[in-house]
């Protein structure tokens, strides 16, 4: 186990906790059928090998696999490498995906895909300046030319005095397990561009019990911020959706009054 993965989240160390508190009768057949979908629209070459940075616990591995695509998932944590596997076992999916442990900063393969998508955010975690653009780097010599890189992220609000960032709490009750979350912000560092978030997690798993309180540090991104660091990759903004999958008019400003987006970026 190297240093960085000691350091993770205590969240990403529980992947069967994280899975029932993030994915529980989840239905992610309209993120599977939009990456899709931004595939035959927005691809100058057929799509057949996607690979999936911050795989997690592997459900679009999954639902990807499950139509015919070659994908590839990494995941910093060796737990939920783990778990993904088995997922991806237990789905029958073994010839058509995989999972290995990787760092957004420095993977590469010894082979290229066709297009690659970070979703739920999971980009944010690169939050500097130097992570971010050694992943780019590494994106770029990782992605076939004219491929598509599908990246979900939240960018800052117009005035971050007054952005009210949803204060999300829910809670899952799964055959004798129960676990309550509430996700919400703590605070910026605007010089750095940080956005600090507070998890608080409790689980109560056959007469078990424990909870954890935790904050994450997220990447605060600007829409220039975000053009000129994709750049250093070679990629290129060719489009942008909201949650419901609707295109967001070009030369929209990018900010996060327009709540989490899906940038469709290129490799040139």
């Amino acid at each position: 186990m190297h240093t960085k993965e000691l350091s993770l989240p205590t969240l990403y160390k529980l992947p069967d906790y994280y899975d029932i508190a993030f994915t529980y009768d989840r239905d992610i057949s309209g993120e599977t059928n939009f990456l899709r979908d931004c595939f035959q629209k927005h691809s100058a070459i057929e799509v057949k090998s996607v690979l999936e940075p911050a795989c997690g616990s592997g459900m679009f591995l999954v639902g990807l696999a499950k139509f015919g695509y070659r994908v590839t998932g990494y995941d910093l944590s060796s737990s939920m490498v783990e778990f993904a596997q088995k997922v991806i076992d237990a789905n029958g999916v073994q010839e058509l995906a995989d999972v290995v442990q990787g760092d957004m900063q420095t993977a590469r393969f010894g082979r290229k895909f066709d297009a690659a998508a970070t979703l739920i955010s999971s980009l944010s975690y690169c939050a500097t300046d130097e992570s971010l653009a050694g992943h780019f780097r590494n994106m770029s010599v990782t992605i076939n030319h004219n491929g598509l890189y599908i990246v979900e992220i939240f960018f800052a609000c117009n005035d971050l005095e007054y952005e009210k960032y949803p204060y999300e709490t829910w809670t899952v009750d799964s055959d004798k397990m129960k676990i309550d979350v509430s996700w919400k912000l703590d605070g910026y560092d605007v010089k750095n561009k940080i956005r600090t978030m507070n998890l608080n997690m409790s689980v109560r798993d056959n007469g078990n019990q424990f909870s954890f309180e935790e904050k994450h540090r997220l990447r605060l991104w600007y829409e220039d911020d975000f053009r000129s660091l994709c750049a250093l990759g070679g990629f290129a903004l060719e489009a942008v959706y909201n949650q419901k999958f609707r295109s967001v008019a070009a030369g929209t400003p990018l900010t996060g009054e327009l709540g989490a987006v899906y940038c469709v970026l290129r490799k040139e």
